[in-house]
């Protein structure tokens, strides 16, 4: 039995669906969850980040999509190797309205040579928006991948530079 609880967040272009397991949320997608993702995503050990608590979720949420930095703080666990672990722990150091390559990232866990593998970890990550996948781009300016798609990427990374 598989023992996680789905909540939902309307934000300006379309709906989070966010999956909660032992009080942390452990996935937010913005298409609904596969249950056979979500499976395996609790059933794997993870890595427990932040303390904050989850009725702040719509806070903190709110705030992020009225263009400001909420500065999340809201229990997470994610379930990944570490290498991607690492990754989305670096993605979490890129500040709110600011980008970063996939390069320097790859520089930054010590893996300079890992670029695709990045792009990879990246097409992984469980949890964007608190893990801000979307803040990541190529070397030369252009966006990249991102698992909600490329007009969203553009939008969140807009909003947050507070371009209309």
């Amino acid at each position: 039995m598989l023992n996680a609880d789905l909540r939902f967040y309307n934000h300006p272009f379309g709906k989070l669906h966010i999956a909660v397991h032992e009080e942390r949320i452990v996935a937010i997608s913005f298409a609904p969850i596969e249950r056979s993702w979500l499976k395996a995503l609790v059933e794997e050990p993870g890595t427990r980040f932040f303390n904050g608590s989850l009725s702040d979720l719509p806070r903190q949420m709110d705030s992020f999509f009225s263009g400001l930095d909420p500065h999340f703080n809201l229990k997470i666990t994610l379930h990944g190797t570490p290498f991607e672990t690492a990754v989305w722990k670096a993605c979490m150091n890129i500040s709110y309205g600011k980008t970063a390559t996939y390069a320097a990232i790859a520089e930054e866990i010590g893996s300079p040579n890992a670029v695709r593998a990045v792009g990879t970890a990246l097409s992984a990550n469980p949890i964007p928006i608190i893990v801000p996948c979307h803040r990541v781009i190529r070397t030369d300016g252009s966006l990249g991948g991102f698992r909600g798609g490329l007009k969203l990427k553009q939008q969140l990374l807009d909003m947050e530079k507070g371009i209309e």
